[in-house]
This record gives structure tokens, sequence and C-alpha cells, in this order.
């Protein structure tokens, strides 16, 4: 079914291609709103008026029976009839429009519930662009606050404000049951607090009844004082709490705390028993505090690149934010990029969380996007590239996207470029569904209900079961909750008073075989201490995998931290390799291995306890390492007993003669 929903939507997409390169060279009016009066504005979010909608916000929330997906904010285009003729109408997004997923649709067919106009004359919400939006534990309203007033030549709309009136921070809150805008700025303590900015990052954590909006940046547009042709990036966290009302700020700490960040996302981590975490995948930074020279209004690619090699997490219990590494294999290391989207999935089978971000541009060259998806796989926090079906796509950005049951929705999104172009073409999808099966993504013209989100089959292998990052956890607690779920557990039956016997057998059944492991484990350490009077606290598996453990004692002269190596188990990827790490540079004159953790070590190592000195032979290591991976080890512990590698060795690796490297 799904093969054949997937060649219907590319004969789709090829015949309106064609129609559109047909009419290439057709006269297309376009107008700005504000060259159109208001008793003329009569387009909207159905669809034959919609064309186009960016840098807005949605969200999604259950209200009664119904799961509504709420647009807000942003521009775009409209499609009009104006004087006979067809006109494309460049405007701000004045509407709050919801749509239902709760029964399937066909995408172009896809309808409004509602839709609210915003007043053009009197006092309304503000009409902004890369703003936050937040929503409440009841799911019965939205918030925005923050956004800049969007005032480019040729889009001015009837929405403009010109700088002198733009208003400080605000809060508005619209009610899902009465369609209506209130300004609740003045009821929340501490919101004198906030600094207004733009391309900041939201999350609501429904459990807590809190919402949160990170970084952004502050330029002309954001403030009636601020200065022109310039932009300051900022590091605040603005923690909103529903039930108090009351705001905090704080600060958005992502390594160096001396850089500020916009243009990502920040997603909501439901796992464990507690609170759960935030993850922030930001874009671009900059240097705090300093103003930066802007006169094009480039700030958003202005900024330096942000690495996809490790992805920052909030602990919403300690309240605490750490830096956890990621893995990615062979050159699938996720491109850099702004103006993508994020979603979050579950996979309860293998109880494994799958960050999925999609579209984009590069920062290197701005008219360039991104057609690859990427996915992050949590707990092993193992980056995975996929493709789709119609590539070109996935050449969006400046969009929104939300995981509902196993389907991706994409809303909204322009093309790539520096600028937005007036001249894109028509898209009649305002909301577009890629379908997660077993094989990969899957464009698709149609919204089905009742999906189960599964991985696809190349996420899983590169994960490989693994219940953890190969570099290790950034936090103790993050391994806590990160675990596998506990098993259910069944109910105790009443006791009938007929068990007794059971019972007793039990115990002494138990007490049988606690005797039998304690002598067993007396057995394997006095066997042990026979063969060398020490024990390994690893264990040597098989080959073609290469560990490294840091902060033991020294050995001889080489500095504090020794490297122990043992070769571990494959893990069944053939020719994959961490795209960090490999493949490893020469071992020349001047190269410090160490300051990639690694090193290859020769096969003699000298070990000194005290007056005792053992001579550990250790198996040749193979020429072709898979994978490079660092095991934590507790600085405070003593130095751990080496195993004898020469009574114990693998077939076909002799005993090496030399000594360790330097």
């Amino acid at each position: 079914m799904t093969s054949i929903l997937g060649i219907s939507f590319y004969i789709y997409q090829t015949v309106f291609v064609v129609l559109s390169i047909a009419c290439g060279s057709c006269a297309q009016r376009r107008l700005p709103a504000s060259n159109i009066s208001l008793a003329d504005q009569i387009y909207d979010f159905s669809s034959p008026h919609r064309c186009r909608l960016l840098a807005h916000e949605s969200i999604i929330l259950k209200n009664g029976d119904h799961y509504l997906l709420i647009l807000e904010g942003g521009f775009g285009k409209f499609k009009l009839q104006l004087d006979n003729q067809d006109v494309e109408v460049q405007d701000l997004n004045g509407y709050t429009v919801a749509f239902d997923l709760s029964e399937s649709f066909v995408t172009p067919e896809l309808e409004p519930v509602w839709q609210i106009k915003k007043n053009a004359t009197g006092p309304r919400p503000p009409i902004t662009n890369f703003f936050g939006m937040f929503s409440d534990r009841e799911q019965n309203s939205i918030y925005i606050q923050g956004g800049h007033f969007y005032h480019a030549t040729g889009w001015n709309s009837s929405y403009f404000v010109p700088k002198e009136s733009i208003p400080p921070w605000e809060l508005w809150r619209f009610d899902i049951r009465t369609r209506e805008w209130a300004n609740i700025t003045v009821e929340v303590q501490n919101h004198e607090l906030a600094n207004r900015t733009f391309g900041g990052a939201a999350a609501s954590v429904s459990a807590l009844n809190k919402s949160y909006y990170i970084g952004g940046i502050n330029d002309e547009t954001t403030g009636s004082a601020t200065p022109m042709d310039t932009y300051q990036p900022t590091s605040q966290m603005l923690v909103y709490d529903h039930s108090a009302g009351r705001l905090d700020r704080v600060e958005y700490y992502a390594p160096p705390a001396t850089e500020g960040y916009w243009h990502g996302n920040l997603i909501h981590i439901p796992v464990g028993p507690q609170k759960g975490f935030l993850l922030s995948l930001m874009s671009q930074k900059q240097t705090l505090g300093r103003q930066y020279a802007d006169p094009e209004a480039e700030r958003s690619v202005l900024g330096k690149p942000v690495s996809f090699e490790s992805v920052q997490i909030y602990d919403l219990e300690a309240e605490q934010w750490y830096e956890q590494e990621t893995l990615w294999f062979k050159s699938d290391d996720p491109v850099p990029r702004t103006r993508f989207c994020a979603a979050l999935f579950h996979d309860e089978i293998d109880y494994t969380w799958d960050l999925w971000i999609h579209g984009g541009q590069k920062l290197g060259n701005q008219e360039e996007g991104v057609s690859d998806i990427y996915v992050l796989s949590m707990p092993s926090f193992t980056w995975t590239k996929l493709t789709t079906t119609l590539a070109d796509q996935n050449f969006i950005k400046s969009h929104t996207c939300h995981a509902v049951g196993g389907q991706l929705l994409l809303v909204g999104g322009y093309p790539p470029g520096a600028m937005v172009a007036a001249n894109a073409s028509c898209d009649p999808e305002i909301v577009k569904v890629l379908q997660i099966t077993e094989d990969g993504p899957v464009w698709t013209p149609k919204f089905s209900t009742n999906t189960t989100y599964r991985a696809p089959i190349t996420v899983r292998e590169m994960a490989n079961g693994r219940r953890s990052p190969i570099d290790g956890w950034a936090s103790p607690n993050m391994e806590n909750v990160f675990g596998p779920p506990s098993p259910p557990t069944t109910p105790p039956r009443p006791d009938t008073g007929r068990k007794i016997g059971s019972i007793v057998g039990g115990v002494i059944g138990g007490l049988i075989f606690l005797t039998i492991i304690g002598l067993v484990v007396i057995y394997v350490r006095r066997l042990r201490r026979r063969r060398i009077g020490v024990q390994s606290p690893i264990e040597e598996v098989s080959q073609h995998m290469l560990y490294t453990t840091d902060n033991t004692p020294e050995l001889e002269n080489t500095r504090q931290g020794m490297k122990r190596h043992v070769l571990v188990q494959q893990v069944d990827l053939e020719n994959r390799r961490d795209g960090r790490r490999m493949p490893l540079p020469e071992r020349g004159e001047g190269h410090d291995h160490s300051r990639e953790g690694i090193e290859i070590s020769g096969p003699v190592q000298q070990l000194e306890t005290g007056s005792m000195q053992n001579e550990v032979t250790q198996s040749t290591a193979p020429a072709e390492v898979d994978m490079i991976v660092r095991l934590p080890s507790a600085a405070a512990e003593p130095l751990p007993p080496v195993k004898d590698f020469t009574t114990d060795r693998q077939p076909g690796h002799p005993p090496s003669q030399t000594g360790p490297s330097q």
C-alpha cells in the first residue's frame, strides 16, 4: 500500500512541477499586502488561497476528543483573485489556524477546522517571526512570546509595525475554547527580567506545567531602542511556570558558556520515572557581550556553525546542563545547518528515543539546502543518515515538524536561499507527510491515524543494540534514567495457607544455592591467584574494536592517564568507523595521539605496584581497527590488576617480545 501511495504521489508531484515550469514565463502578478485594501484581503489558509508559510510556529494539542495542529505567526504568500487576475500576495500571517489530526486526510485537500484572523487596526497580539510558542498542562491554550517584527522591502503588510512602536517582551495567551487572545504580561511575576529575542528555541513540559525558551538574538527588529545595523546573541533561558504564573531567567549553558546561540530546536525527552530531559540542538553561535555589525540584515547566517558532534542536555530534575557526545560512522557526520526542524519518536519495541532532523540550509553556502535526513538514536546517541524518495522535497527551510504515530509531519517551509524569493512557486500542501517504514522514510500524500513508529532497519543497525553512548555518559543520572524499562510487576496473590511446604522448600533451596555460589567464588579466586596473583577487571572477548581507559596511575614515564588496551567484540558493522576518529592517522614523529584519546601501544608494558613488578604481554592489535571508543574509569580507584595475556591469549596471536610505545 505504501509503495502504491508513493508512486501515485510521484506522478502527482511530477505533474505539479511540469505545470509550474510550463508557466514559468507567465506574468505572475505579485503584490505586498500593503498595496491591497483591507476589504480585498480575503485570502486565508483554505486550499484555494494558501501558497507558502515560513518562520512560523506550530504545536499539537489534545483538545477534548480531537488532536489539533495549531499554526501561528510567520509570513508567506497567499493566492487571490483581484481584478479578474490571479495574484500572489506577500503578507505576514495574521491567522491562528487549526487542523484536525483526529481523522485521516489527503494532504492537498486538507482544510482548517477553524481560523481566527487578528485585528489589523486595533489591539492585537504581535505578528512576528521566529518567536517561541508554549502550551500548558490542560492543553486548552497556547502562548506566544518573543520574535522579531519583519520589515523587508516588498513584504511590508497591513500588519507592519514601525521600529518606534515595537513593544517590550510580552506574553500572550490564546484560549482554544473561546478562541480569543489576551495579553497576560502584567500577570506574570518577574516579566521585566525577559528580553525580546528571535530565533531561540522553545519546549513545554506538561508533567511540570512549565515552558522553556533558550537563546536567540536581538537586533533592530526586536526593540524600539535597539541599535540599527547590528545584532547581539544572548544566552538567556526563560522558564515560565504556568501554575504559579512566574517567569525565571537563568543562563542557557552550552560549553563554552561565553557564547550565545540561536536558530535551533529544544526537545523534551519524557524518559524515566522523573521529569526527563531537554535536548538542545542549536545551529549558530557567537561570542557574548558584543554587538556585531550587520548592515545587510544577514544575522541569521553570520553566526559560526554549531557542530552536532555533541548535544546539550538539560536535566530537569537536577536543573543542570550537560554536554553529551554523539557517534556517527564513516563520512555520515551530520552536516551543520540552520533553519531546520526536529521531532522526537519513541520506539516501544527497542525502547529507543529517535530525534529526526529535517531540511534547513547550509551556513557556508546560503543558497544550498540540505536534503539528507539525520536520526539521533538514544540511548546510544548514534547518528544515522537517511535518504528519501523525491529528495528535492527535502530542500526546505524555516519549517516545523511533528512526530505523530509512525509519520513525520512537516508544516510550511520555503526553498533555501539567502533571501526569501518572492517568485518561489506555490505549494499546495501546507502539511507534508513522511511515512516512516522499516526501509526508511517515504513521502506520501496521505495522513493516516493509528500508525505506530518503528525505527528504520538502518537506524537500528547503526545503534546495534547499545544502551549507552560509546564515549560514556555525561552524567550518572542520564545513565540511570535511559536504561531499559523495568518489567511490569504482578500483584501478589492472597496466601491461602496451602503453600507453606513450597515456601519452606524454596527457602532451603535458596540457602543451598547461595552456599554453592560462595564455594564457586572462593575456588575461582584461588585459581586466579595461582595463575598470576592479580585479577583483570576487563575481559578479552574477541577482536577488531579498540577500547581505551583514562585516569589510571602512571606507567613508567608516560603522562598520568595510562592507556590500557584490550581487544573486544566487533559490532557487526562492516567497514563502518567512528567518523570523528577514523581512519587513524599515521603514527609519525611529532604526532600526539593522546589528544585524540588514542594510543597504539606496544605489546609489552611494565607495571609497578610497590616492590612487585610484573611483565604483562598483550596480544598484537589487528592492522585494521573498526572503531575507537573510550571507556570511563574512576580516577579515585587504585590501579586494577591486569590479565595475563601470555597464558590466555587469542588464537593466532603470539605473545609480543617488544616494549611499550612511547
